[in-house]
């Protein structure tokens, strides 16, 4: 009867360590589940953060610009000595002189510039006049003209400007507009980029600072409008205006 005893006795133990350890796991279990869904929270909140990226710092570079006006079946044109690559329309008439009188040279023939100078002209069928002059020296602004008016325009892989002048009082119709790296003087003409001073520019015939630039100017034909001056609005309203920007837009190096 003791043995007998002695074994219930010893199944009730057994049962109730066998209940403690199998109450123990489940609470282990829920205790590792509770944490494992405060993890999983945590885990969707980091990966529900939205990081802002950085700002990419500004680029020196300018733009590609869309066209102004199409350009379907229009010429394209390089200068000889500048190298400047440009579309124009075949309605424009083109003419090039370049190397002829625009060459300049010292008293005993050697060039002020090497290899040379370009001058090239566009006119449209109204007489709006886009002229390009390279290997040009650079200078002040005359005397009494002013800058009346400036636009941005990009052309050369440059931001520059399309400055219209005045050259008399009161100042209120332009006479010509150049392209100027300042947006307040008319005469700060890009540099020449393909264009060097040669051995002439060393027997001081030249006056002016002798760095070579490139004159790019919009005006009227002056066999067609002598001494012309009109309101910017004019030059604007111009029905080949929008096409002379578009030419210019176009010329790269």
């Amino acid at each position: 009867m003791k043995n007998l005893k002695s074994l219930r006795g010893t199944g009730f133990i057994f049962e109730v360590v066998l209940a403690v350890v199998v109450i123990s796991t489940a609470a282990l279990a829920l205790h590792d589940s509770q944490q494992s869904k405060k993890d999983s929270g945590q885990s969707n909140i980091n990966l529900t953060v939205v990081v802002s990226p950085r700002p990419t710092p500004s680029s020196s570079a300018v733009p590609k610009v869309a066209a102004i006006v199409p350009t379907t079946g229009w010429n394209t044109y390089t200068l000889k000595y500048e190298k400047i690559k440009f579309q124009y329309p075949s309605t424009w008439k083109l003419t090039d002189i370049s190397g002829s009188i625009n060459n300049e040279t010292d008293s005993k023939g050697a060039l002020i510039y090497t290899p040379g100078s370009d001058l090239v002209t566009l006119t449209s069928d109204d007489g709006l006049e886009l002229s390009i002059v390279t290997a040009t020296t650079a200078s002040a602004d005359g005397p009494g003209i002013k800058v009346i008016s400036s636009s941005p325009v990009q052309l050369l892989g440059s931001n520059l400007y399309l400055n219209y002048i005045s050259n008399a009082s009161p100042y209120a119709s332009a006479n010509a507009a150049y392209v100027s790296t300042s947006p307040s003087s008319y005469s700060d003409f890009p540099a020449s980029k393909n264009i060097t001073l040669g051995p002439g520019s060393n027997t001081g015939t030249i006056t002016d600072t002798p760095t070579p630039t490139d004159r790019i100017s919009l005006s009227y034909d002056s066999n067609l409008f002598p001494d012309a001056s009109y309101p910017v609005s004019h030059f604007e309203q111009d029905p080949n205006y929008k096409t002379a920007l578009q030419i210019l837009a176009s010329m790269t190096f």
